[in-house]
């Protein structure tokens, strides 16, 4: 991924990516279509950013967190009351 933080939580997420090694990340104000074309080529280039998006997908599908989501929805309409913690939710 190329990131070009702009606003609201950009930033933050765009960190996350150069921090995870899936990516890196252009200050909007220096996004200029050299330096633009030469980070698209530098991720596309190096098999490094491709390993790391490979293994946050793993991590991802591990955390199974689409049936975590749905289980904690259910047990809030059903109780009416918030879930404080994962455990609550299992």
């Amino acid at each position: 991924m190329v990131a070009v933080p702009i606003a609201h939580d950009q930033p933050g997420v765009s960190a996350r990516i150069e921090w995870t090694g899936t990516g890196v990340r252009i200050p909007a104000q220096e996004c200029e279509p050299t330096r633009l074309r030469k980070a698209i080529e530098t991720v596309l280039g190096q098999d490094s950013f491709r390993e790391s998006a490979r293994r946050f997908r793993r991590i991802i599908a591990e955390a199974d967190g689409l049936r975590r989501a749905a289980g904690i929805i259910e047990r809030v309409a059903a109780t009416g009351r918030p879930v404080l913690s994962q455990r609550s939710a299992r």
